[in-house]
């Protein structure tokens, strides 16, 4: 990395910090959000909550193509049995996706099925952030 040191009041760690800024700015890449919905039963929510917070956001996230997981409870304005929950990671592009969901996926979405059977259904969504 080129620093450059300029004689003026910043410094030269925030002409450092200028550089990055500047070349993420040129740089930039596509992001996505990789989102899952999900159907609970209302039996099982408070323990399926705890579930995902203690066991599989920190297992999704142990390898690093997914970040910044993000819980949403769903809104729907109806009354349905059950609450819908949506998951989302950022994740850089669709073949780190599929390198995650080989490795780690596949086994996290047996353990839902193995500890929940039907009674949680779930569906998967690629988002591309525009903005």
């Amino acid at each position: 990395m080129l620093v450059v040191k300029y004689p003026c009041k910043l410094g030269i760690i925030s002409h450092v910090w200028l550089y990055l800024c500047r070349k993420s700015i040129f740089n930039y890449r596509r992001m996505y959000i990789f989102n899952t919905t999900y159907h609970v039963d209302d039996v099982l929510k408070d323990d399926f909550i705890a579930w995902l917070r203690d066991t599989y956001i920190p297992a999704a996230t142990a390898r690093p193509e997914l970040h910044r997981p993000q819980l949403c409870r769903v809104l729907t304005g109806e009354e349905t049995e059950g609450e819908s929950y949506s998951l989302q990671f950022h994740v850089a592009d669709n073949a780190c996706l599929e390198t995650w969901y080989t490795a780690v996926g596949a086994e996290l979405d047996m353990a839902i099925q193995e500890r929940y059977g039907e009674r949680v259904i779930g569906f998967n969504t690629l988002l591309e952030v525009l903005e």
